[in-house]
């Protein structure tokens, strides 16, 4: 199996190096809004690729909000930390709606304005990148990973989601980038023990992080709540591959070594509930700042005094970065600011570097293949039914399939994937076409392609493998919504046909337009891709 830097090299670039065991928030969805070099954010004009001519109406609201000033008032920190977590397979804004906020390229984005500055800058990660466990979320830890690097981060924790990949592909990610050049984020978790060992080198238990002159001491742990998850038996199925102990076996001797090496900054990355990080501050009040998991997707930004303390929540899925200020000259009250800052369209653009990563990760699931090398399921009706696409259902329903052949469903579903996007330059006159397609991805035809489970992102048999092999199942068919039609044909179509079957095959296609408001539509039109989604004033568009 090739190497994700195997796979750049054969793009003209070197940005992973590391080999991945074969085994699968975008982002599910769609392509990314429109890129910009990291010299600063698109302007709304610049955005709105929903608008061009080829491509469909968006979710854009009618008035654009006008932008924050970035961390307006705050003035110079000795060092300013970036904190993120629980980012859950969110790699970039989908494009289903121009309203996405979020997405690696901006994080990159945020963190040149603070250096730009002149801050100091580091970062840490809670953890929790996925929300699969499957070759794609291989694929995406590693990319993630690549893109935190080079972003500037300096520490990385292990979510149960991170933890399901197992020991092996977790040593093997470290063991590829321990000796490379540049590439400086281990794992930390100082209650994880993979293969009963530390003299193998990953996870630390703890790491100390000097930037201009401060020292910062990070740890981080999982809890029991996400042990128990992990492990509903009580224990992991081979104790020899995967180990967790209990915190408070571990936190009083890292506490120690966090001090003897002189941390100025003393930081616990606990993926655990609320409560149980509101505990652990109380029971460890070294840490000055306790990161903690399990809090809101768009967190307000206040921190909560526990002791001496300061509980963050940071966000989840990629939308949001949280950026501590540190001020060892203020008042003891005062030595930190916290804000937690969106990652709009606004104020933040794209960086090359980062989007250099995405367009690779794409080809790499081009290389693999996964669309059609995934395995697929049984259809929800049974194995007997498979996907036959819409133009058969013309033959019996011809005006509902007018009403389709004129939809953004039909025109607009697949092709959306393969919108070419302009990036930008100083020079106006200079517009560089850049494609990044992603027909290859399946956690964005799950949604522009017939024969998919959209929520779970995995392949009925019989449906969508590729642009040639399935282009009767590309777009958003009959089917979609009606499920496989085979049967129902095969009955209509019968000379001979037991009426009470046929009419069960009927019931079975029907979608009323009840049932398509409560169960259907949502399906991939839900609040992450389709933030703006009205069932009366889409069905307007499409009834039928």
């Amino acid at each position: 199996m090739p190497t994700l830097r195997q796979n750049h090299v054969l793009l003209g670039r070197i940005c992973f190096g590391v080999m991945l065991a074969g085994v699968l928030t975008l982002v599910a969805g769609c392509p990314s809004d429109r890129s910009t070099d990291s010299a600063g954010p698109t302007t709304a004009a610049e955005e709105g690729n929903a608008n061009d001519s080829d491509s469909p109406a968006s979710d854009s609201p009618d008035e654009e909000p006008k932008p924050k000033p970035l961390l307006a008032d705050w003035e110079a920190p000795a060092v300013a930390i970036v904190l993120t977590g629980e980012q859950h397979g969110h790699l970039e804004p989908c494009g289903c709606s121009e309203r996405q906020s979020g997405g690696l390229s901006r994080r990159a984005d945020f963190v040149r304005q603070l250096r730009d500055r002149g801050w100091p800058v580091t970062g840490f990660d809670l953890g929790g990148l996925l929300k699969r466990t499957r070759r794609q979320s291989e694929m995406k830890f590693e990319v993630t990973r690549d893109a935190l690097n080079t972003i500037g981060y300096q520490g990385l924790g292990l979510g149960p989601e991170d933890l399901r990949l197992g020991a092996e592909f977790l040593f093997t990610s470290f063991s590829n980038t321990s000796n490379e050049s540049g590439f400086d984020l281990p794992f930390i978790a100082s209650n994880v023990t993979i293969f009963q060992t530390r003299e193998i080198g990953t996870p630390l238990t703890h790491r100390v992080v000097e930037v201009d002159g401060v020292k910062i001491g990070v740890t981080a742990v999982l809890s029991e709540t996400y042990r128990t998850e992990l492990f509903p038996d009580g224990e992991s199925p081979d104790s020899s591959l995967l180990q967790i102990d209990d915190p408070a076996d571990v936190l009083p001797g890292v506490i120690t070594q966090l001090k003897d090496e002189g941390s100025d900054v003393m930081l616990l990355l606990a993926y655990a509930k609320p409560d149980e990080s509101r505990s652990l501050a109380e029971a460890y009040p070294d840490f000055d700042l306790v990161v903690t998991a399990g809090g809101p997707e768009d967190p307000v930004g206040d921190t909560e005094p526990v002791g001496d303390s300061l509980l963050l929540r940071v966000g989840t899925n990629g939308k949001n970065v949280a950026v501590v200020g540190y001020y060892p000259d203020a008042t003891e009250g005062d030595k930190y600011r916290f804000e937690v800052v969106e990652l709009d369209r606004f104020r933040f653009g794209h960086s090359t570097e980062i989007d250099d990563r995405m367009r690779a990760y794409q080809q790499l699931l081009e290389s693999e293949n996964l669309v059609a090398n995934e395995p697929a399921i049984t259809p929800d009706r049974g194995a007997e039914y498979s996907f036959i696409g819409s133009e058969k259902c013309a033959d019996c329903h011809d005006s509902e399939y007018e009403v389709w052949e004129e939809s953004h469903h039909h025109q607009y579903g697949f092709k959306s994937l393969t919108v070419a996007f302009a990036q930008t330059s100083d020079d106006p006159s200079l517009v560089e076409r850049v494609r990044m397609d992603r027909i290859f991805d399946p956690e964005c035809i799950c949604c522009h392609t017939a024969g998919w489970d959209p929520q779970e992102v995995v392949r009925f048999e019989s449906g969508f493998v590729g642009a040639e092999e399935s282009a009767h199942l590309t777009g958003v068919h009959c089917e979609n919504c009606h499920g496989p039609a085979s049967k129902h044909v095969e009955l209509e179509e019968s000379g001979d046909t037991d009426e009470v079957a046929l009419q069960a095959e009927r019931e079975k296609m029907h979608v009323s337009v009840e049932t398509a408001e409560v169960q259907v539509c949502h399906k991939c039109h839900d609040h992450e891709n389709s933030p703006d989604f009205e069932f009366d004033k889409y069905w307007e568009q499409i009834a039928h």
